[in-house]
């Protein structure tokens, strides 16, 4: 009856639906199979309750009421409200014997901020939450997931969100203990249900054990020449803030003047902060995809300015930024060594070539060098980019694949840049460079000065829309 009455209030609510003229029942009646006879005349409140009585028990009639009314112009915030409802009914018609209203009681307004990434791991990559629809609350994300069948592993889906909302800390902390345990035992019933419970419990071990990535949580900002006019730039920015997956969420396209850019990346660092929980806003990385005229440039040394009256004098300096190389992710051909030395330096091995000025080493040797020597997984620049030995030898380093790269935007040769370089580096483990060098920079001038392009393969965001394939795999 609760469905019922608000999916009419959700038709009576649009103007488009509630047209008399409008034409979308006859739509709806191409849709339907003939002999299911749409409701066309009397009052607009008792025909749409008893269009929706009808449809709720054709199959798939409520979806098909969604659809019509999606390509009628309605509004989106009427498709989505219809949609969420339809889901619901979806799930109860499926699963007739779980007890919906007590899992809806529980989290019915449960809505945390990293919710779309927990949705799309228990989907198993075959669902993407709408990045739009932040409000999205858990109960409408597992009735969503109620609608897909279960993959190999075995687990639906919208048991699987179940599991996770129980055993991911920040999901954990924001249902609080009460509902937490509320949760766990409804699943456990369901997974008994359907004699699931070996597979449920095996899911929760996996999630129990599974170590996150120290520098998941990302702005990922990619930066590319505007093709007509070269004193604008597109901006492209990603959200990473799923702890266990890879997946970032593309948040907007822009075109802005050089002028601008500085601070629309700095006010995108704050966007992004914004938009994830207090507590994990610190873990923020910043990576910055760009064209090599902007890799020596003060946003690549994590310089912009923050909003005007904002708690931020330096949006960027707040975080670890690093460079990553525009060119390279778009060209394939050097994939193949790209990913072959960054496994070496994730597994803390290979070594970083000095390219110094006094050994007279020039960018042909260090090209032949590099190409020899597959243990290398990083270089100190002897020059900035900028000048034609930096630009040089950075060339060399991004066609062999090597992916970390430093230098000192102003004097590659002066002491102390070989001070702070060697300081950083002598460390087997490179895996926390971005990390120390942040820690650096807020501590000492010279570090400030330095620049890492930190390029890891497997951290490509989409070509185009999200969630299109990356630019590359191997």
């Amino acid at each position: 009856m609760r469905l019922r009455t608000r999916l009419v209030e959700a038709l009576l609510a649009d103007p488009v639906a509630a047209d008399p003229a409008s034409s979308w029942p006859q739509d709806l009646r191409d849709q339907l199979r003939p002999e299911v006879a749409v409701p066309s005349a009397g009052e607009t409140s008792v025909r749409f309750g008893a269009l929706v009585t009808l449809l709720m028990n054709v199959p798939f009639g409520l979806a098909a009421l969604v659809r019509v009314l999606g390509d009628s112009g309605v509004d989106a915030s009427t498709t989505r409200t219809l949609q969420n409802l339809a889901d619901e009914w979806q799930a109860l018609t499926f699963f007739p014997d779980a007890d919906w209203e007590e899992l809806r009681a529980l989290v019915g307004e449960f809505a945390p901020l990293g919710l779309q990434p927990l949705v799309h791991r228990a989907a198993e990559g075959r669902y993407y939450p709408d990045p739009d629809a932040s409000d999205t609350t858990a109960w409408q994300a597992i009735v969503r997931l109620t609608t897909l069948n279960a993959p190999p592993s075995g687990l639906p889906p919208a048991l699987a969100l179940l599991a996770l909302l129980v055993d991911t800390p920040e999901a954990r902390s924001g249902l609080g203990r009460i509902r937490t345990v509320g949760v766990e035992q409804w699943a456990r019933t369901w997974a008994r249900q359907w004699d699931l419970e070996d597979e449920f419990v095996g899911y929760r071990e996996a999630i129990r054990e599974h170590a996150p990535s120290p520098v998941a949580r990302a702005l990922i900002v990619q930066i590319t020449v505007d093709g007509l006019d070269p004193d604008r730039y597109h901006v492209t920015h990603w959200v990473q803030t799923d702890l266990y997956q890879w997946g970032p969420s593309l948040r907007g396209d822009r075109s802005v003047t050089a002028r601008e850019l500085p601070e629309t990346v700095a006010a995108l660092a704050e966007d992004a902060e914004a938009s994830m929980p207090w507590h994990a806003s610190d873990d923020l990385v910043v990576e910055l995809i760009v064209p090599l005229s902007l890799v020596n440039s003060a946003l690549a040394r994590g310089s912009g300015r923050g909003r005007e009256g904002t708690a931020h004098e330096d949006a960027l300096s707040s975080h670890p930024t690093v460079v990553r190389s525009l060119e390279r992710l778009q060209n394939r051909a050097y994939h193949r060594r790209w990913h072959a030395r960054w496994e070496r330096l994730r597994r803390s091995g290979g070594h970083v070539v000095w390219n110094n000025l006094n050994d007279h080493l020039d960018a042909p040797r260090l090209y032949a060098r590099l190409a020899g020597d597959p243990d290398v997984v990083g270089c100190v620049l002897s020059a900035p980019p900028g000048d034609p030995a930096g630009d040089a030898e950075l060339s060399a380093a991004l066609q062999q694949g090597v992916p970390l790269v430093l230098w000192d935007a102003e004097d590659c040769g002066h002491p102390e840049f070989r001070t702070a370089a060697e300081g950083l580096l002598a460390s087997g483990d490179l895996t926390d460079l971005p990390a120390r060098l942040h820690g650096l920079r807020t501590l000492h001038d010279v570090p400030r000065r330095l620049v890492l392009l930190w390029d890891d393969p497997t951290r490509q965001p989409a070509a185009g829309a999200y969630p299109e394939r990356p630019w590359s795999a191997w």
